[in-house]
Order: C-alpha cells, then sequence, then structure tokens
C-alpha cells in the first residue's frame, strides 16, 4: 500500500500531482461518478442553475495550467493557514478566509471541473449597524455553491444542498431536488445571531462537513467585517455585546484539521477508496479524528 505521506510530498510537485490526480479521475470512473454527476447535473438545469461540475478529462487533467494552479491553491492554503497562527485579530479573519478559499479551491476542482472559472463568492453580505443581524446570503453561482456541489455529490448533507441521493420505485438511485431551506437556490440569507446558534447547536459530535460549511460561512462575514467595518469587528473582538467571538474562534481553529481531512480526502481517492466510503471515514471526526 502506497505511504500517504509519500503522497502527501508528492502533491507539492507537477509530477506527482499528475499523476494522483489521475488516479482520482480512474477511482471515481470505476466507481460510476460520471453517471452519478449526471444525475446531479439533472437537478441543476431543473432548477435553471447552469454552472455544471464535471469529470475532469484526461487532456485537462495532463495540462500544464491545471496542475500548477492546483498546487499554487494547495501551497496558498498551506502559507495562510501558518500566517494565520501568529496574525493580530485585526487580520486573523482575513488570512483565514484567504486559507480557506485556496483549501477549498484545491478540493474542488482536483475532483471536478466547470465549464467556466468563477471569481464571486457565491456569498453576499447584508449589512446592518448592529453587527449581529448581518446576514450572508448565499448565491445560487460563485464558489460557494462549488463547494456544496461537491459535498453533495459525495452525499454530504450540509443542509445547503440542493439535491440529495435517493432510491427510486424501481430500486436504482438518483439525485432529487432537496427540500432544504437553506438550499443555495434558494438564496436564503442567514444573520450571524443565526449562524453562531446552528453551530452552537450542532454540538461536538456530528460529520465534519457539517462543520466545515458552516464555519465557512462564519468566516466569511468575520472576514468581511474586518476589511469593510473594522469598528464593528473591533466590538466583536472586545466581546463587550456578545459571545460571537467563541464560534468565530471555534472556526478559525479547525483550519488546521479541515486541512489534514481534505488532503486526506484526495490522498484516499488517489489510493483507489470508494468514494462512498470517503464520506464514512474521511469526513468524520468520531471515527478518525478527535478535537473537531
Amino acid at each position: 500500500m502506497v505511504d500517504p505521506a509519500i503522497l502527501r510530498e508528492e502533491l507539492k510537485l507537477p509530477y506527482g500531482y499528475r499523476q494522483i490526480s489521475k488516479k482520482i479521475r480512474e477511482t471515481l470512473r470505476v466507481n460510476g461518478y460520471p453517471a452519478k454527476l449526471e444525475s446531479y447535473c439533472a437537478v441543476k438545469q431543473e432548477l435553471g442553475i447552469n454552472d455544471y461540475p464535471r469529470m475532469i478529462s484526461d487532456h485537462l487533467g495532463e495540462s500544464d495550467e491545471f496542475v500548477i494552479q492546483n498546487i499554487k491553491f494547495y501551497q496558498q492554503a498551506k502559507y495562510f493557514g501558518e500566517l494565520a497562527k501568529n496574525a493580530i485579530p485585526e487580520t486573523k479573519p482575513l488570512v483565514i478566509h484567504y486559507a480557506e478559499q485556496s483549501l477549498f479551491a484545491f478540493f474542488v476542482y482536483s475532483i471536478f471541473s466547470y465549464p467556466t472559472s468563477s471569481t464571486k463568492h457565491g456569498l453576499e453580505i447584508v449589512w446592518n449597524t448592529d453587527y449581529k443581524d448581518i446576514k450572508v446570503r448565499i448565491r445560487k453561482y460563485g464558489f460557494f455553491p462549488r463547494i456544496i456541489d461537491c459535498y453533495s455529490i459525495f452525499e454530504a448533507n450540509t443542509g445547503f444542498a440542493i439535491a440529495h441521493y435517493s432510491r427510486k420505485d424501481d430500486n436504482t438511485y438518483a439525485f432529487v431536488k432537496s427540500t432544504n431551506d437553506n438550499a443555495f437556490s434558494q438564496e436564503s440569507a442567514l444573520s450571524l445571531t443565526q449562524l453562531t446558534q446552528r453551530r452552537e447547536e450542532i454540538g461536538t459530535n456530528r460529520n465534519g462537513f457539517v462543520y466545515d460549511v458552516i464555519d465557512y460561512l462564519l468566516i466569511f462575514i468575520a472576514s468581511s467585517l474586518a476589511r469593510y467595518k473594522p469598528f464593528l469587528w473591533d466590538k466583536v473582538v472586545k466581546g463587550e455585546q456578545g459571545t460571537e467571538l467563541v464560534m468565530f474562534n471555534k472556526a478559525f481553529d479547525r483550519f488546521e484539521l479541515l486541512h489534514t481531512r481534505l488532503v486526506n480526502a484526495l490522498l484516499q481517492l488517489a489510493m483507489g477508496l470508494n468514494p462512498e466510503a470517503l464520506i464514512e471515514f474521511d469526513f468524520q471526526s468520531k471515527n478518525l479524528y478527535d478535537g473537531i
């Protein structure tokens, strides 16, 4: 069996990453993911959302642009993650946001491709003079929906999915429209108070992907406050009007764990692990990881 530690080092090199990417594509094909992806895209088409994930072609996977782009995402995530450890409160949300953005880009674009590049977050801040009532609106298009696409196709129900994999009357499986109130097709908006309450309510013994997306939204709000409304971010940091900083810090501190989990998920795909087991093990903190 290939040593994961060796694969992790090979990720940093163009030739190594190219070979790992090839093995990921092989694993997905063997496990029927081209058909699964078509089923998911059919739901997006039904909803009028024309941003479709696709299997990475061999031509794209062998290209220098693809390889270097994803290696740079990986390096950026590592660098910003290390930088964030000693960042002051005024800059930490910004650095963590860039770290997570790069990490998820490395993860998503190592598995699927999209017909167009996305320069939008897929999220929008709805400002309020009371920072507790600031909201983040989830859009139909942009990078955040692509994260949800990827998680959904691996059957990770994040609460924001537009579709879930279900058995039909003829005992075959296909994606069907979700009834999630916060599915990104609804373009709903969640306040900081709602997000911190949800983060608190889910506790400490849930699947890792449940925390991943909530933390991503919290970090987006924190980075927006620190960048555009530093006066309000200062109120959060001082904790004179609430305890939201506790949940922000939990989101910040989970980056290293998130990095380990997502990179390991890619490596396990490269080693031929069935993607269905990917959710069971690599995304479940209670099986492999502590301290989530």
